[in-house]
């Protein structure tokens, strides 16, 4: 302290200023009480400690309001750190440097809102892209439902002709049996001709409608995973680390691997802007496992999904567990992570499923 002796008094005050800043994430409104402990102060002691952690409090406590609630709601702190400052300057005998203080806060406020932006900019254009591929599924499940009900008109303009003709072949060859038996062999000939093509044409098109072509459907897998990394890097450096020896994925299983990733980004984005985003992906001889961390303050409650997302990570977990795999996520050592393990021992195997939504 500026007299050399220690006081509680001041200590508290420090106290509340640095105390509050651990609750910014999850009670944005509780800055307000750091510009008042900081002006506060300067009227309750004689002199206020000058001290460079008050100072910095100041400064965090503006920028997390203009970061969390926006340039409007966020005015109230600016405005009370600006006249804590003015308070302070004046206890302490420098009234000149108000104005350098004042100058300070804004750019903090400032910086704030600009990291929100890029932060909204970012899960904004994660959003688009996802629902991109889902309006291109949805377009080519319509295009192929579409086709299947032709086909299965056409199945049954087949069937109707064939049957048609081997029953007109069949009366005639039956008419004609004991008046002339050439004619009736050559009706026989045409009913077996005719039934084998109906037979062919038949198996051909309930192939089709019972197992579509693979690869028709535009589905995102592993092979996107640079376009994700390089969305979120706008925003927050990313790390991504690859071991071991990849190999091909069945298509459910590779949108299910993009999914969890994906899902990962974004909450480390939504929920911890700014902080370092290790994304891990070991290739093992069974299994596929990701591991996705960041250092966060705050994270997304299993049953507070934001209305009409229809993805979150409870939707992660339910497509990891579909392919006999295991998803786990939460908070270890100020770290919030999320780590999936995926089995390739039986992907051969693996349901070829749809989006589910």
């Amino acid at each position: 302290m500026s007299n050399g002796m220690w006081s509680p008094v001041p200590a508290l005050f420090s106290l509340v200023m640095t105390g509050t800043l651990a609750l910014r994430r999850t009670f944005p409104w509780t800055v307000l009480l750091v510009p008042l402990a900081f002006g506060g102060q300067a009227l309750v002691l004689d002199p206020a400690p000058s001290t460079l952690g008050n100072g910095l409090a100041l400064l965090v406590a503006v920028y997390a309001a203009g970061e969390s609630l926006g340039p409007v709601r966020s005015l109230p702190v600016l405005a009370l750190t600006g006249g804590a400052s003015v308070v302070f300057e004046i206890d302490q005998g420098d009234v000149d440097a108000a104005a350098g203080d004042i100058v300070m806060a804004v750019a903090a406020w400032i910086i704030g809102l600009v990291v929100a932006e890029r932060r909204r900019r970012t899960v904004r254009r994660l959003t688009a892209a996802d629902e991109d591929l889902r309006a291109a599924e949805l377009r080519t499940e319509t295009a192929l439902a579409e086709e299947r009900q032709r086909m299965a008109r056409e199945l049954h303009d087949v069937v109707s002709h064939g049957v048609t003709v081997v029953v007109m072949q069949a009366r005639g060859a039956r008419a004609m049996l004991d008046i002339d038996p050439e004619q009736s062999r050559a009706a026989l000939d045409a009913i077996e001709r005719a039934g084998q093509d109906a037979l062919g044409d038949m198996r051909r098109l309930v192939t089709l409608l019972r197992d579509p072509a693979p690869g028709i459907r535009p589905q995102p897998g592993l092979e996107e995973l640079d376009r994700l990394v390089t969305a979120a890097r706008l925003d927050a450096p990313v790390d991504v680390t690859v071991t071991g020896e990849p190999v091909e994925l069945p298509s459910g299983l590779g949108l299910t691997a993009y999914r969890l990733v994906q899902e990962g980004l974004t909450n480390a984005l939504r929920h911890a802007p700014g902080s370092a985003i290790d994304l891990r992906i070991d290739w093992e001889p069974d299994h596929l496992t990701f591991t996705i961390e960041n250092a966060a303050a705050c994270v997304e409650d299993e049953g507070s999904a934001a209305p009409g997302s229809g993805f979150g990570l409870l939707g992660v977990r339910e497509r990891v567990e579909l392919y006999g795999g295991t998803l786990d996520y939460g908070r270890a050592d100020d770290v919030w992570g999320v780590r999936a393990r995926l089995p390739l021992a039986t992907v051969a195997a693996a349901p070829e499923t749809s989006d589910p939504r």
